[in-house]
């Protein structure tokens, strides 16, 4: 018979060992929906590798009648005593596997650190990679000197400021916070407190630490709910929420850092909260899915997979040589 499809799930770089999946999260809430009764995956493998996971999602299934096709794979009869024990074998197998890769990959990064070597391509600033190695460069100097510009002023708006004016570096506010709290400036990290050359005095590192801790801040007294929603249409930066006046308003936030943007013009919290009551309905028929049955030309499907594997198998030959790290990877 022919299939309808009725959406594609991909859960780009997530592992199949995690139940907590966007994509498979939304795929469930329609099969509870009864838009879907057949799901087709590549591999069992692919789908889980988790046998608890997989036991937790096939009772769903179950329920709303929903089967599963594997086209990679035979195929599984999971209405049968024997087909159920194939399928649970076949993922303890995949739960295995990925748990002993895990495993070795840990041992690898472990013995790694411990030799002081680096496990990613990326480097904080002020070191670069020198044979597997973090070693200062010559931006280390300014890295030492904004740790004590902090130390002296507890402010990290201070601190961007004045690395955008002295410096010319232009970062966010919480971009400097997590470099400020990054272990590898006085040569410490994941348990190995000689991993590089230092270019932070630690007395200076640990006082940073303590404002830091300080400046915590809890319990907001208004939430803006369109933070984040609304961009401006001079810059395309996102709008933020600040209370102007006797009104909670929004203004574009890079005008709001003072970085150059001209508009600085406000917007109420109200008026958005109309536009959005008045217009919602037509937004969203912008936006509805249809599905329709047509003759199309058949893709080149085979040829794409082919291409995808030979890919996968030069990222995995790339990795065991060490040539790129497992973030890379």
């Amino acid at each position: 018979p022919d299939l309808v499809c009725v959406g594609e799930y991909v859960d780009d770089g997530v592992s199949g060992t995690k139940a907590d999946r966007d994509e498979l999260s939304r795929l469930l809430d329609d099969v509870r929906a009864g838009k879907v009764e057949r799901i087709l995956f590549t591999k069992l493998d692919r789908w889980f590798r988790s046998v608890r996971h997989y036991t937790a999602t096939q009772d769903v299934l179950d329920k709303y009648n929903v089967g599963w096709t594997a086209i990679w794979e035979p195929i599984y009869d999971t209405t049968t005593p024997q087909g159920r024990l194939i399928v649970n074998q076949m993922m303890s197998i995949a739960q295995f596997e990925a748990e002993n890769t895990g495993q070795r990959i840990r041992q690898v990064f472990a013995y790694k650190i411990s030799q002081g070597e680096v496990v990613t391509g990326s480097c904080p600033l002020g070191y670069s990679i020198e044979n597997k190695h973090l070693v200062p460069n010559d931006d280390a100097p300014m890295v030492a000197d904004l740790f004590r510009q902090y130390n002296l002023n507890n402010n990290l708006y201070a601190l961007s400021k004045y690395a955008r004016n002295v410096y010319g570096i232009d970062r966010d506010k919480a971009v400097w916070k997590l470099m400020l709290k990054n272990t590898k400036y006085i040569g410490v990290w994941r348990g190995n407190d000689h991993y590089c050359t230092p270019i932070v005095d630690r007395d200076v590192f640990d006082s940073v630490q303590r404002k830091l801790s300080m400046n915590i801040k809890t319990g907001k007294k208004y939430e803006y709910i369109f933070s984040g929603l609304v961009r401006c249409a001079v810059c395309g930066h996102k709008y933020k929420g600040g209370r102007f006046k006797t009104s909670y308003r929004y203004r574009c936030a890079y005008h709001v850092s003072m970085r150059g943007c001209p508009n600085g013009a406000t917007i109420s919290e109200k008026a958005l909260e109309d536009y959005l009551l008045k217009n919602v309905e037509d937004l969203l028929k912008d936006r509805e899915l249809t599905y329709k049955i047509e003759q199309k030309k058949q893709l080149n499907r085979q040829g794409q997979i082919d291409r995808l594997i030979k890919k996968r198998d030069r990222l995995k030959e790339l990795y065991l040589s060490e040539l790129i790290g497992i973030e890379e990877y």
